[in-house]
């Protein structure tokens, strides 16, 4: 829970737009850091797991709901039996695009990384403060706080979270 906290924190803490391809089925700590990024990019077929449960409850997973896209379509997320697919998804502005492949879904993000990228810093600095939403995840790791250009290490209980940035490319480890 710790590390995955972190991570959470540690991707709301980036100085560089955040992405993630959904390409398989995601719950819990899983779903949690996928809703951490400001852009998501789903497979096809990919399903995400907003029922009510424990283990999505220990993450945030309702609250985060909410702030990514309002109270009465995170409450019908929430109150659905079956798990929510890519096409459900993207009609309630869960990801920003559907493919039909895992490459074609890196290649799309790719291609929003690039059209970011391209606009001018203020703009992109603009667009985050609009995405980025308040953290939901009360137990956070010791320093979760990054410098841009430079490798930080987040020490928790459960192991060891290394974030470093590269070329404005961005590279998670956990251990």
């Amino acid at each position: 829970y710790n590390v995955v906290s972190a991570c959470c924190c540690a991707l709301g803490e980036l100085p560089v737009p955040v992405l993630a391809v959904i390409a398989g089925e995601l719950h819990g700590g899983l779903l949690a850091l996928a809703l951490s990024a400001d852009w998501r990019v789903a497979k096809d077929g990919c399903q995400l797991d907003c029922r009510p449960s424990d283990e999505n409850s220990l993450f945030g997973i309702e609250l985060a709901l909410k702030q990514l896209i309002g109270s009465h379509r995170a409450a019908d997320c929430c109150r659905q039996t079956l798990l929510i697919d890519s096409t459900r998804a993207l009609e309630v502005s869960l990801v920003t695009a559907v493919r039909d492949t895992t490459s074609a879904a890196m290649q799309c993000a790719m291609e929003l990384a690039a059209t970011v990228a391209a606009a001018p810093p203020v703009g992109v600095r603009n667009t985050m403060s609009l995405l980025r939403r308040t953290p939901t995840i009360a137990t956070v790791a010791n320093g979760c706080v990054l410098a841009a250009g430079r490798a930080t290490t987040i020490k928790t209980q459960g192991g060891q979270l290394c974030v470093s940035e590269a070329r404005n490319l961005v590279r998670i480890e956990l251990s």
